[in-house]
């Protein structure tokens, strides 16, 4: 079974502030550390970026069965020198873009519809 962890409504999640971008990711499946620990359902989540892009890739586990999610942005509004991700909630993933020059993009997610501005 596989899903997209992208927020619900394009542009909704996306958080624009002068030196980063927050995206809220909505992934089924995804549990957030317990009291206890992980156990066997620590998610794993791998973000990778060039220059305009990210690439998150994310796998929850529910006991012995594992749920694929992938987010992609093929070009950002500009660009970025590192990305973070912390889960936030149980099926909440949330990735920090640090941009790599001060500045809004609330314009161009605006006028995209949402962080992807690729045609």
């Amino acid at each position: 079974m596989s899903g997209r962890a992208s927020p619900t409504v394009p542009g909704d999640g996306v958080y624009d502030k002068e030196e980063t971008c927050k995206i809220i990711l909505f992934a089924d499946h995804v549990k957030k550390k317990g009291l206890f620990g992980w156990g066997k359902n620590k998610p794993d989540v791998k973000c990778s970026f060039k220059e305009l892009s990210i690439d998150v890739s994310i796998t929850a586990k529910d006991g012995d069965t594992s749920y694929p999610y992938k987010y992609i942005i093929n070009k950002l509004p500009g660009s970025i020198s590192k990305i973070d991700h912390k889960i936030v909630k149980d099926g909440q993933v949330e990735v920090t873009l640090t941009k790599e020059e001060k500045g809004s993009w609330q314009a161009e997610i605006d006028r995209n519809d949402g962080l992807d501005c690729a045609p």
